[in-house]
Formats: C-alpha cells, structure tokens, sequence
C-alpha cells in the first residue's frame, strides 16, 4: 500500500491521520479499524499495515470517508487510494481458483 513512498512520505500520512482523528473526538473509540490502522502505522509501520486483514482495510477504509476527506490531495488522499487499491486487490485475489483466504 505504500510502495513507492518514501520514509518521510509515509511518517506524513500517519501524521494526517492521527490529526484527522484527533479532530473527532470520539473517533478512535467510535472507529476502532482506523485507529487500529493508525497505531499499526506509528507503532509497526508500513509492513505491518500490509499484513493487515483484508476486513480491517476495508472497515479503515469506510471510517476514513466517513470522516471526510479534507481535500483529495495529499496524504490522507494518498491514504484512501491505497486503502481501496489494497481492498480491490486483496478482493481479487481470494476470488482466484486455489488462493489462500
């Protein structure tokens, strides 16, 4: 999902995010897929969100429009294209004769 960025990139996307949280104060209780994906990024980083399960991408996903996008560019945007490009993909791929789920 964040293939190609750079480390300093990355560290943007996970500051937009946990600024976009913390605007909402209930939001890491009340959309605990987001703040998951949000404390994996500070806390494990980039690999680790690629390793998450396919439910808790697409649940981030939805709670990060849910909030709304502040403007579709930058990192946030970054963010949700590559939250809906892992979805699709992740998507595909278990519809594949002999994938593994």
């Amino acid at each position: 999902m964040f293939r190609g960025l750079s480390l300093y990139d990355i560290h943007l996307v996970g500051q937009e995010l946990c600024a976009l949280l913390d605007e909402h104060p209930a939001a890491r209780w009340v959309m605990a897929d987001l703040a998951h994906l949000e404390r994996t990024l500070r806390l494990l980083g980039p690999d680790a969100v690629d390793a998450l399960a396919p439910h808790r991408l697409r649940w981030a996903l939805s709670q990060l429009l849910l909030l709304g996008l502040r403007s579709w560019e930058g990192p946030i945007a970054y963010l949700a294209a590559g939250l809906k490009g892992a979805t699709q993909h992740r998507a595909a791929a278990e519809c594949l004769p002999g994938s593994a789920t």
